[in-house]
């Protein structure tokens, strides 16, 4: 298992993964994250491809995911309250297209941007010409059930209540999550959560329509 922690901002790359040292090269966050995906993307093929001249590339589960994206606005200093209200300074924007400079419950740091990761899966002996893309939604709580089902029979696994990834998507059987968001306003830590509100989130819709049944962006919630 690889965890690639050098693609946090503000550690700076090139597209070759040569650290970035100099104060003068200046490159903005939003400049820096097509670069980061040359890199991690050539890092990938490296390990696939060593998997392959090993001779274990056929019988090994592969999983691929990243863990959240940029926010929506950034300040130089992550604090209970925001740098602007001490100073009257506007966050800088790191999205500005629709649909990712939409907003979860008003906050500035926590948006649809923020939520765009991406999970990419091959199960063991399982080989396909092309790469398969599904619009379902699923979260992190699936990995639980798919990597048991790699090492343990089914039926020790099925007390996880998870889908199986590795599955088609047509044989998932749990379609609702329970879901935490910030409410309006601080702090900013997920980890506070008397802060946050539960929502129930079936992976039928998308994350954006999710967001707009439920009202999330309104300054009533």
């Amino acid at each position: 298992m690889y965890h690639f922690a050098f693609t946090h901002w503000p550690i700076r790359f090139n597209e070759n993964c040569e650290e970035i040292k100099s104060l003068s090269d200046s490159i903005s966050s939003y400049e820096h994250e097509s670069i980061a995906l040359k890199c991690v993307s050539k890092k990938i093929i490296k390990f696939i491809n060593n998997l392959k001249n090993n001779k274990v590339y056929n019988n090994s589960m592969i999983v691929i995911k990243s863990d959240h994206a940029k926010p929506n606005c950034m300040e130089t200093t992550h604090t209970k309250f925001k740098v602007s209200d001490f100073f009257g300074q506007k966050c800088s924007k790191y999205y500005e297209d629709y649909p990712y400079t939409e907003k979860l419950n008003n906050n500035f740091y926590w948006g649809f941007g923020r939520y765009k990761p991406f999970i990419m899966i091959k199960d063991a002996n399982q080989m396909q010409d092309e790469i398969k893309i599904s619009n379902k939604q699923v979260f992190l709580h699936d990995l639980s059930t798919t990597y048991c089902n790699f090492f343990f029979k089914s039926n020790e696994c099925n007390y996880l209540n998870k889908n199986n990834l590795a599955e088609d998507e047509g044989q998932f059987s749990i379609n609702n999550y329970d879901i935490y968001l910030p409410k309006l306003g601080y702090p900013l830590s997920t980890t506070q959560h008397d802060s946050q509100k539960k929502y129930t989130m079936t992976n039928e819709i998308t994350f954006l329509d999710f967001i707009k049944l439920n009202k999330i962006n309104s300054s009533e919630q």
